[in-house]
């Protein structure tokens, strides 16, 4: 054989070895697919390559398929929040690359992504605190159990004690104690970081970081303080939403609620002052109707207006007398009918 025939024949075998592996990795489907057939599958990524590569290639096509995939992600991504909303990581995390490998990169997937990984790792962070305080308590419960059994063995040798093993789990779980306080407080926490590092020092007084301790106790004592702003809100908007719809039965029952400590302020005080002055206002009508229901002699309509009066503004003057007044002429007329004529 001539050598450039020889040549030639050389880089064919190896044309055939390097390009065929790689055309068995390619869909059978591969000549034949259509853009359409490709939208249809939500592979919009391969959508846009094929239009690309095309030549000519059709823009108004191209810009088609491009807002096809913007509604697409947008509702998927949605989808995915769903799970995450659920605590479904595997799911949403399944999603999420189907998405990221079907359409055209875009940086919701990372923003989605971060907050994926980031939720996935609080509930762990969260599982594992409960565990940890869970395996604090068991332990200090064998300890106890250790310690019981040496005292009931006075002057024998205990060969079956558990004090090394217990000592060496004591100071692993103080530690992991430790590290879970700190990674509580990061995340702002404070009753599990001052939970799990109350319980690290319990079982290794060693641990005891004044700065750490100083940080809980003033996130504790601010989370307190927040806590008590947004039940105040949520009450005073109650309070503000019962003047509206006239619900004095609720009124009188958050009046009584919001002026008691730890409540206060300026919006605390604007909307008792609005709330009373509805109920006097509301007192002194019915205190008129009663006046008139009385002059008419409907003694029973009169004691239920001069009632809900008392019962709205107890400290509205005369009502009280006048309810008295009027209760006692009722009895009166009624010992009357009873004697008959």
């Amino acid at each position: 054989m001539h050598k450039p025939a020889q040549n030639r024949l050389l880089l064919f075998l190896f044309a055939t070895l390097v390009v065929l592996p790689g055309c068995s990795h390619m869909p059978a489907n591969f000549w034949n697919e259509s853009v359409q057939d490709l939208v249809a599958n939500h592979e919009y990524q391969r959508a846009i390559e094929l239009i690309e590569t095309t030549s000519p290639n059709d823009r108004d096509e191209l810009k088609n398929v491009k807002r096809q995939a913007d509604r697409y992600r947008r509702k998927e991504l949605n989808q995915v929040r769903s799970f995450m909303a659920q605590k479904k990581w595997g799911m949403a995390q399944r999603h999420l690359n189907q998405l990221i490998e079907h359409l055209p990169w875009h940086a919701s997937f990372s923003l989605v992504q971060t907050d994926l990984n980031e939720q996935k790792a609080e509930e762990r962070r969260r599982i594992d605190t409960q565990q940890a305080l869970a395996e604090a308590n068991l332990l200090k419960a064998n300890i106890l159990v250790d310690q019981f059994k040496e005292r009931s063995h006075a002057g024998h040798l205990l060969w079956n004690s558990q004090a090394h093993p217990l000592a060496e789990q004591k100071r692993e779980l103080s530690y992991r104690l430790h590290e879970l306080s700190i990674a509580a407080l990061a995340k702002q926490d404070y009753f599990n970081a001052q939970k799990t590092y109350a319980e690290a020092l319990a079982l290794n007084p060693n641990l005891n970081r004044p700065e750490l301790s100083i940080a809980i106790n003033k996130g504790v004592s601010q989370s307190q303080v927040d806590a008590i702003d947004q039940k105040q809100d949520a009450l005073v908007r109650q309070l503000n939403t019962a003047i509206a719809n006239q619900n004095f039965q609720e009124i009188q029952l958050l009046q009584d609620i919001l002026r008691h400590p730890p409540f206060s302020g300026k919006a605390v005080q604007r909307s008792l002052k609005t709330a009373y002055q509805l109920l006097v206002s509301t007192a002194k009508r019915k205190d008129k109707e009663a006046d008139t229901a009385y002059r008419v002699g409907n003694l029973s309509q009169a004691i239920e207006l001069w009632r809900e009066a008392q019962r709205l503004a107890p400290e509205l003057l005369g009502v009280q007398d006048k309810l008295a007044r009027a209760v006692k002429v009722q009895k009166k007329l009624a010992e009357l009918r009873q004697k008959g004529p």
